[in-house]
């Protein structure tokens, strides 16, 4: 499982005061984390975080089985409309800031002006602290 940038670039947004919590979506797992041979994503991602020093309380997992952008979009237009002041940063890179600023949009409606997407290639100099 190769790392995503994005979650460090969240820890760091979280330690500078730009974040008050972190969402993450729940992953679909195979075989071999049903059986305990390996962790699931989101298990990562959160021991990450907390590894970071992010506050466990201040981390949300969507409950959702991500499969794809579109499912993630899903997971968050739900937890919007549970939430209806709260405003998102989606942190992705640069590569895939497009297609997912599209794909957010198609789900989420007019709520998607709620969303902000943030490059993670673009804070690396975040991350050293």
């Amino acid at each position: 499982m190769s790392l995503p940038i994005k979650t460090f670039v969240a820890a760091a947004m979280m330690k500078l005061g730009l974040a008050r919590g972190i969402l993450t979506v729940q992953t679909e797992t195979d075989p071999s984390n049903d059986i305990g041979l390996r962790p699931t994503t989101d298990a990562v991602l959160r021991r990450i975080l907390i590894e970071r020093g992010i506050d466990q309380n201040q981390i949300a997992v969507l409950p959702a089985q991500s499969k794809s952008t579109w499912t993630d979009a899903l997971a968050l237009d739900a937890f919007m409309r549970e939430n209806p002041e709260s405003s998102v940063a989606v942190v992705t890179d640069g590569y895939h800031t497009r297609r997912s600023r599209w794909i957010f949009q198609r789900v989420l409606g007019k709520e998607a002006r709620r969303i902000h997407f943030v490059r993670s290639e673009e804070h690396t100099s975040e991350l050293q602290s």
